[in-house]
């Protein structure tokens, strides 16, 4: 979104969501000349299938974007340029993604949510119709004549721990959970006369009904589109971490319990490190959560630096949220699961969730020369061939691969739509490279 004299223009790429930072870096008037090469475009996509937007008013000297990063070092790693080539800018991170977007070009940003339901195929009336056609989908407990409705939720997807080699959103719970009660609400209906809940699939499903989600997880509550800070920097004011160098340790002291459960501030802290994304961790409401981390045993540390995290109080019914990416609106989208409790979002802040568990958890420090490294590293090669170029070879690959199969077995393939090509990759002058490499430079610890 470019927004110039009082006029809005809207464009869209294929791919340049992958490539955001990079085609940022660079300053206002080199990104507003990049977003104008791209397709101009009357309207919206979803949350979901959005991986990264910006909004670049030059009337308000603002720019409000989020992209894909790596982790969080990298992400501090672009604040700290950004707030450099746009000096004199507020450089804003949106926290519910598009949403935020959307909200402050003053439209509703409900209207940018993902789909939370799977359309019925009107040729399937009922449950077991429904089984025999998706074979890896199951209603426990129905009737197989029992008429379907012809939209059905979608359950979040399902989680695992993570392995030391991906990012984790870091989970932390105080309290004890209550034993021996019901978790449905007084005059919930019981299960056999319950509405027809989401089909499972054992691997779960996402919200998007494609099988993968942007980014694991899912954007506004501010009201406005911004940032909490007010200038749109992060906390520190050049975009690094909240907490400077980044070794989040807390208090030290903490004793643990021997089944990875340690005693904070707070009393007993439970952690724990599920490979997904905290909107993923949400979504799946306080009970459902609960029943997959009590199988699970706690950690007392992380392997990496997680990308987000979510705090339960189960005594106060308190709970917040950090991340490095977006929420993509579920503090909004999931409360009905979440009756009765309180939420605050901290947006980059993990040190609000450390100081309510302290010393029960230890975080490696942030690696900021690593975030900066790979700044550079990305930025050269975007100025070479990038993410979206590579996105579009291996696309055109697998739907060429495609075709000639479907046309060996004697289908006839017509295309629908071909927007593999949606995007223009940016062409800085020499000159303009430079200056991006020496700030960059100059910024790295």
């Amino acid at each position: 979104m470019i927004k110039q004299a009082g006029a809005w223009k809207r464009y869209y790429s294929q791919w340049g969501g992958a490539s955001m930072v990079s085609d940022l870096l660079p300053g206002p008037a080199e990104a507003t000349r990049f977003a104008g090469l791209q397709a101009e475009t009357g309207g919206w996509i979803d949350d979901a299938m959005c991986s990264g937007a910006a909004l670049i008013d030059h009337d308000r000297r603002r720019l409000l974007w989020f992209g894909w990063v790596h982790d969080a070092a990298h992400r501090a790693a672009a604040l700290a340029v950004l707030s450099r080539t746009w000096a004199g800018w507020r450089v804003e991170w949106a926290y519910d993604g598009l949403g935020d977007i959307v909200a402050a070009v003053g439209e509703d940003p409900a209207s940018v949510r993902a789909r939370r339901t799977l359309k019925v195929p009107d040729d399937l009336r009922t449950v077991g119709e429904f089984e025999r056609a998706f074979r890896n989908f199951s209603f426990p407990g129905r009737s197989p004549d029992e008429p379907l409705p012809r939209e059905l939720p979608l359950t979040p997807m399902g989680m695992t721990p993570a392995d030391e080699t991906e990012p984790a959103c870091l989970i932390t719970i105080t309290g004890h959970r209550p034993s021996g009660d019901d978790p449905r609400e007084p005059g919930k209906p019981a299960e056999a006369d319950a509405p027809i809940p989401a089909p499972r699939n054992g691997e779960g499903t996402t919200r998007n009904g494609e099988g993968t989600t942007r980014n694991g997880e899912g954007t506004t509550r501010n009201g406005e589109g911004t940032a909490r800070n007010g200038e749109g920097t992060a906390p520190n004011g050049e975009g690094a971490a909240p907490n400077g160098e980044g070794a989040a340790q807390g208090e030290a002291g903490a004793a643990h319990d021997g089944r990875g459960a340690a005693r904070g501030g707070g009393g007993v802290v439970r952690a724990y490190t599920p490979g997904s994304w905290c909107a993923n961790v949400i979504e799946h409401g306080p009970e459902g959560l609960l029943d997959v981390l009590d199988r699970w045993t706690p950690v007392s540390s992380c392997a990496r630096f997680p990308t987000s995290g979510v705090h339960l109080d189960l005594e106060s019914r308190e709970a917040g949220v950090w991340t490095t990416g977006t929420l993509d609106q579920i503090l909004d989208i999931a409360s009905g699961a979440w009756e009765g409790w309180r939420w605050s979002r901290w947006d980059d802040r993990w040190d609000e969730q450390l100081a309510r568990v302290s010393g029960a958890v230890e975080l490696p420090p942030l690696d900021r020369a690593g975030g900066f490294r790979r700044l550079a590293e990305d930025f050269e090669e975007n100025q070479v061939a990038g993410p979206a170029v590579r996105g579009a070879m291996l696309l055109n690959l697998a739907t060429g691969a495609l075709r000639a199969s479907m046309e060996k077995s004697g289908h006839k393939v017509t295309t629908a739509a071909d927007n593999s090509m949606v995007h223009r990759p940016i062409d800085l002058a020499p000159e303009a490279a430079s200056h991006v490499r020496k700030v960059i430079a100059d910024a790295a610890p």
